[in-house]
């Protein structure tokens, strides 16, 4: 039987443990010099950054305070992105092309827990990562040049390019499925006999 000091002496390991194992996750996860072991597989590397024994709050606000051009050299980032490209099938998720992909946040509120929100990100070229960060870029400035920008009406704004995006990606998959193109041709059969 377990009495109150020896469950108090428990719970101070587990907190000491926990504290241990959030200062080695922000040494060699976060840091933008480490990098991962070639014996280590893509799935370890991910279940690592997923499951590791945390505390998430201090990982999080790690990861906000950090330059995000030094968040993108980090490992956890590495990991997650190459996930991402992976649950994708290495492919764009707007034109499917399979040339220099990049993971894109869907939406930046996720920063600091990407290893827990990982369906907020979407795998893009840079064709696309391009043009959807110059529509961003001519939404924010036409904001500002309103006089006073209504939340609400940017919020809106926001959930319809998100919505714009999956209607593109399901229209994507939908074509696969139905054995039409995108644009509702029929894909071309082999002419052989079966």
């Amino acid at each position: 039987m377990i009495n109150k000091e020896s469950r108090a002496h428990l719970k101070d390991i587990n907190r000491k443990k926990t504290l241990e194992n959030t200062l080695y996750y922000l040494k060699n996860y976060l840091n933008p010099d480490e990098k991962w072991d070639r014996r280590i597989t893509p799935k370890e590397r991910i279940n690592k950054i997923r499951y590791a024994e945390v505390y998430w709050e201090t990982v999080s606000d790690h990861i906000k305070d950090m330059d995000y051009r030094n968040f993108l050299k980090t490992p956890y980032w590495k990991a997650i992105a190459a996930h991402t490209k992976y649950r994708a099938g290495y492919r764009c998720q707007l034109c499917n092309s399979a040339y220099n992909l990049v993971t894109h946040h869907r939406s930046y509120k996720i920063h600091g827990r990407e290893h827990a929100h990982m369906n907020e990100l979407i795998v893009l070229c840079n064709n696309c990562h391009s043009k959807f960060h110059d529509k961003i870029a001519k939404f924010q400035f036409r904001a500002k040049s309103i006089s006073e920008p209504n939340p609400k009406a940017r919020e809106s704004l926001a959930i319809l390019i998100v919505f714009a995006i999956i209607f593109l990606l399901l229209s994507t998959f939908e074509g696969r499925k139905t054995g039409k193109s995108r644009f509702g041709f029929a894909k071309r059969r082999s002419l052989r006999k079966r």
